[in-house]
C-alpha cells in the first residue's frame, strides 16, 4: 500500500473535489490569458 501513488487512496469524493480544485485552477489561469493564447489553446486540444 506505502507504494501505491497517492491519489489511488482517495475516495470518490475526495477524487471528485481534486478535479474540481483543477478545473478551477485552470479556469482561473485561462480568464488572465490573451485570447489569442486561448484561441491557440483551443486549436491544440481540437
Amino acid at each position: 500500500m506505502r507504494q501505491l501513488p497517492e491519489f489511488m487512496m482517495l475516495t470518490g469524493l475526495e477524487t471528485r473535489d481534486l478535479e474540481a480544485a483543477e478545473r478551477e485552477y485552470l479556469h482561473r489561469l485561462i480568464s488572465t490569458l490573451p485570447i489569442e493564447k486561448v484561441r491557440e489553446l483551443l486549436e491544440m486540444l481540437r
